[in-house]
Order: C-alpha cells, then structure tokens, then sequence
C-alpha cells in the first residue's frame, strides 16, 4: 500500500508541474481540464498514507512526498537537455 501511495503521490505532482506554465518537458503546458485528475490522484494518494500510516503521520508522508516530487521534477528537464546534448 506505501508504494502505491508514493506512485499516486508522484503521479500527482508530474501532473501539478505539468500544468504549470514554466514547466520544460512539453512545449505547452497541460489544459486546466488535467487540474481534476491531478486533485483525485492527490486525494487518493492522501487517503492511502492515511490508511498505511495512521491519520497523524500520513498526511506528513503525503506532504514529504509531494514536496520531494515538486524538488526533484525540474532536474529531470536538465538530465533530459543533457543527455541530448551528448548524443550529438
């Protein structure tokens, strides 16, 4: 259950940096449509930490991993413009 909790968690927030304008993995950003599922995705991941971790620490370790999800997404942008760099 923690790891489809941390999956769902992450899914979110690939969807959430998605949608953002300044995100560098499309050239256009996601349609406001994508804001729902990125929500659902988000509640349930939120109710999966809750129900494997207690109601105290799972809202923790749902925060821990969007916030770790929001750090970590942009450098994947970088390491992607990297390696295309040196193909060339």
């Amino acid at each position: 259950m923690l790891l489809l909790a941390c999956l769902l968690s992450l899914a979110a927030t690939c969807v959430i940096y998605l949608l953002s304008p300044n995100q560098r993995w499309r050239s256009q950003p996601l349609s406001q449509a994508w804001q729902l599922p990125a929500w659902g995705l988000s509640l349930t991941s939120l109710v999966l930490w809750c129900a494997a971790n207690g109601s105290v620490a799972g809202p923790f370790a749902w925060l821990t991993t969007l916030m770790l999800g929001c750090v970590v997404l942009p450098y994947f942008a970088l390491l992607r413009k990297q390696t295309s760099q040196e193909a060339r």
